[in-house]
């Protein structure tokens, strides 16, 4: 068995990624309270028309309203992250996704979908999912 190596920050960095770490915690408990809601029958295919008018009423914000605060705050956190410290963005989310060692690969996908194209300050894309 492998063991995995947590990369050393701090400063600034370091209370970005604890920050994260908190908001991972409750995207967790989150998702676990959730669980069962999210049976195949309730999966839906749209097409591109459905999907413009569920976006323009809010659909996807209001089925889960916590969930989406939650992953809106982690898109802040990496923002931030990538403001301060863009050189440091992967060493941030991974030592926020290792944290906990169990859920490592989930909480680096989650990282992962919310971090897609987060620029740096001079509008280089520094995150591509």
């Amino acid at each position: 068995m492998s063991r995995q190596i947590t990369p050393t920050i701090d400063g600034h960095a370091k209370q970005i990624a604890e920050a994260m770490i908190v908001v991972l915690n409750q995207i967790e408990v989150h998702e676990a309270g959730r669980s069962g809601e999210g049976s195949a029958a309730s999966i839906k295919a749209y097409t591109f028309a459905e999907l413009s008018e569920a976006v323009d009423r809010g659909d996807f914000y209001l089925s889960d309203p916590i969930g989406y605060g939650l992953r809106k705050a982690l898109r802040k956190a990496g923002k931030l992250a990538a403001t301060l410290h863009p050189e440091q963005l992967e060493q941030i989310a991974e030592y926020a996704s290792t944290k906990n060692g169990q859920w490592s690969s989930w909480r680096s996908f989650i990282i992962d979908k919310n971090f897609d194209g987060l620029k740096s300050p001079t509008g280089e894309i520094l995150w591509i999912a």
